[in-house]
């Protein structure tokens, strides 16, 4: 099911990806306008002048722009929610988009925050400074220059971006340089704040009976589907309780208060249609024409196509036709090879998928006579070596005129889709009618694109293919089933170093779906979307090209009306119903288990190899199938409350064999089923007061790097009255009021 924390993903994914470079704001705080002092930090008194100082780094940084994995963005808010991005890079669960878009609307703030205020600065500034943070300048630079850091410098012609390296002058390059500095020390003290964390006895055995305590565990499954044939379909009141209670929450947020992840709000839905250019069209379309032509001629542009590339060929494996003539000729050719062959071969049909390889005969006597006429010196040894890479060179030759000519359809058909875009969008601003586009008809018509299609045909010969998906509107999650969409799920739009997925394309880019506060960023784009703006061209692994078009486009939304997903409501009291079910057989059965559950279940209960509880058993059937990262977690605290004494020792969560507790419950939710459980053997990883000390020691490194850049601490490290505390900050304002 999509998730709320799936769009937001999209949305941060297409916000940083998309970005632009747009001049930052001005700061539009003062420096202290005519007063002799701003105020005190722990008695000592701050001057306008080195608020105006930390202003100026600040303004610089901002003009930074670095690239990274995840696309170009200003170096303050990269540093900001750069541990967010990078947890994204493998972890797309909930918990890090959640993370990723507080991150965002974090950075944002925080942004605005020092724009409005430059005290605020100075004092984060000074902070770092106190606390002895100090990123050396080399190390900065070298930062700059892997990340290919630009700088926005005004001109006459505006604002432009200029390669950090390719600055002129020490003044100018130092003064960015020491502005990023700035920046990376007010990023590491912020790191710093968040370092610390107190590492309780209680959370330090939990933690260990998850992450590293072994158990084997005796489990019978109880699926609640199997009790669905028990269960009577629900009453209208129960329907419309169910429906109000989650009507305006997305499916797939699993909490203690929604264990079952119900939701009814209809998530983001498009309809759309698209063109595809198919690469074996245009291949075939290639092939043709040169089969109109003479092996001689053919053979003409291929030898000198492999002469202007000829040092992509070093050093490949030869072809080795037997091309070479029995005896040596004796005259000289009259021609260079490169520029007109000596011999005309017979003009026989060439078969298409032979074409230009030397098993076609035409190929082979052609490359034999030219062989036999070149005699002895350079030329001689140039054909040589030609025709023994003749085939890799037939190869690269088809495919770069198949890119050349996939690239120029895909060209016009864009030119042609983006003209007609236009017009009708300055039409619709100026409240006229829908013009008519260059196929005759308006871009609204359900048969503009097969009209396009056949424009695109008649002048190139090549019929891009149609698919109109105009029926339903398709959510997210069904823009990556290729048995919905076909063939463009498999699409990627390249975009700096990365490959956006259908999906992240519309989700990221398609304005009505997005934030208000986003939208005018994106929009700033080449790749933004809007309903019938056509995208940029997409490429699937076989280097098949589309270009789509969004039709219709819903946000999301609660439903209107209950039918629109009374199934859905039904289908899940239902299954909340049969779970209830489940849950009490697993604990009758754990309670009649007595000291061994299976003595009662007998055949019916299955062992566990020892596993790590928060990793789950090495065969997942034992606990009646896959789990999610959601049951999973379920399973982890499960087994530690049925630990006795919650870890089997005294002294910790574990530690000894032979442990062996009482039978009991444990409720997944998330997977629809329960299991009747006991604890058959723990081992614990301490059985010392050290080791438990190393081990707490062990969970402060992991917090630390856990929290480092949680934006719940980065937010209460950047709120300017935390701030003003830690460092003793009196305003001279305050004195005032």
């Amino acid at each position: 099911m999509e998730s709320k924390t799936g769009k937001i993903a999209l949305v941060v994914i297409g916000v940083v990806l998309m970005m632009v470079f747009i001049l930052p704001p001005a700061m539009t705080g003062g420096g202290g306008g005519g007063r002799s002092t701003i105020g005190t930090v722990n008695g000592e008194e701050i001057s306008p002048d080195e608020v105006r100082n930390a202003q100026a780094l600040f303004s610089n940084a901002q003009r930074i722009y670095v690239q990274t994995s995840f696309g170009t963005t200003s170096l303050p808010v990269y540093l900001m929610i750069e541990p967010a991005l990078r947890r994204l890079s493998f972890d797309q669960g909930a918990q890090t988009m959640t993370m990723v878009q507080q991150s965002l609307l974090l950075a944002q703030q925080a942004m605005q925050t020092l724009e409005r205020d430059p005290v605020t600065f100075y004092l984060l500034l000074r902070e770092a400074r106190q606390n002895g943070v100090d990123v050396p300048l080399d190390r900065v630079e070298d930062q700059l220059v892997s990340r290919n850091a630009s700088i926005l410098i005004d001109s006459q012609g505006g604002s432009q971006p200029v390669p950090f390296t390719e600055l002129t002058g020490d003044a100018i390059r130092g003064r960015y340089l020491h502005s990023a500095k700035a920046i990376a020390d007010v990023m590491l003290s912020a790191n710093r704040y968040s370092d610390f964390t107190k590492i309780s006895r209680p959370l330090a055995d939990f933690f260990v009976a998850q992450a590293q305590q072994e158990v084997t565990l005796d489990v019978v499954v109880f699926d609640a589907d199997t009790y669905l044939g028990n269960v009577p379909a629900p009453a209208d009141d129960e329907i419309t309780k169910q429906f109000e209670r989650y009507r305006d929450v997305i499916a797939g947020n699993h909490t203690d208060e929604n264990p079952f992840g119900f939701g009814y709000r209809l998530p983001d839905r498009v309809k759309l249609q698209y063109l595809a250019i198919e690469r074996a069209d245009v291949e075939a379309s290639i092939r043709q024409r040169l089969a109109e032509q003479t092996v001689r001629e053919r053979e003409l542009v291929l030898f000198n196509f492999w002469k202007a590339n000829r040092i992509a060929f070093a050093g490949l494996p030869t072809t080795q036709p037997s091309t070479q003539p029995s005896t040596q000729p004796t005259t000289e050719p009259t021609t260079e090879p490169s520029t007109q062959p000596t011999t005309e071969p017979s003009t026989q049909p060439v078969d298409a998928d032979l074409l230009m390889a030397v098993d076609n005969p035409a190929v082979k006597s052609f490359l034999d006579e030219q062989s036999a006429a070149m005699g002895e010196g350079e030329a001689a040894e140039e054909w040589t070596v030609y025709v023994n890479s003749h085939d890799e060179a037939v190869r690269r030759y088809l495919q770069r005129e198949t890119d050349t000519l996939e690239a120029t359809i895909a060209q016009r058909l864009a030119e042609l889709l983006n003209a007609d875009f236009r017009a009708y969008s300055v039409a619709i601003s100026r409240g006229e009618t829908v013009p008519r586009s260059r196929v005759e008809v308006p871009i609204t018509d359900p048969a503009y694109f097969e009209r396009v299609a056949d424009a695109i045909a008649e002048r190139e010969k090549i019929r891009p293919s149609v698919r109109l998906l105009n029926r339903d509107l398709l959510t997210m999650e069904q823009l990556n089933d290729e048995a919905v969409v076909g063939e463009i799920a498999n699409a990627r739009l390249l975009l700096n170093e990365d490959r956006l997925r259908l999906d992240q394309y519309v989700g990221g880019a398609l304005l009505p779906l997005l934030p208000e506060t986003m939208r005018e960023r994106i929009a700033a784009t080449t790749n933004s979307l809007e309903v019938l703006k056509p995208s940029q061209p997409m490429l699937d692994i076989f280097r098949n090209a589309y270009i789509f078009r969004v039709t219709e486009a819903a946000d999301d939304a609660p439903p209107t009306d209950q039918s629109q997903v009374r199934e859905r409501v039904i289908s899940d009291l239902r299954e909340k119903a049969a779970y209830a079910l489940a849950l009490e057989a697993a604990e009758t059965l754990a309670t009649q288990a007595g000291d061994s559950l299976q003595g009662v279940a007998g055949d019916r209960t299955m062992r566990t190899d020892p596993f790590i509880p928060a990793q789950g058993p090495f065969d997942f059937q034992n606990v009646g199938g896959e789990l999610t990262r959601v049951g999973l977690d379920s399973l982890a605290k499960g087994i530690y409350r049925l630990l006795p004494a919650g870890g089997g020792e005294s002294d910790g969560a574990g530690g000894g064999g032979g442990v062996m507790g009482a039978p009991g419950a444990i409720e997944l939710p998330s997977e629809g089923r329960v299991l009747a459980a006991q604890v058959i053997e723990a081992s614990g990883p301490w059985t010392t007061t050290l080791e438990r000390a190393q081990v707490i020691s062990q969970m402060r490194v992991r917090a630390a790097m856990e929290n480092r850049g949680s934006p719940a601490i980065l937010a209460e490290f950047f709120d300017p009255a935390n701030i003003a505390s830690r460092v003793k900050f009196t305003s001279n304002d305050s004195d005032e009021e």
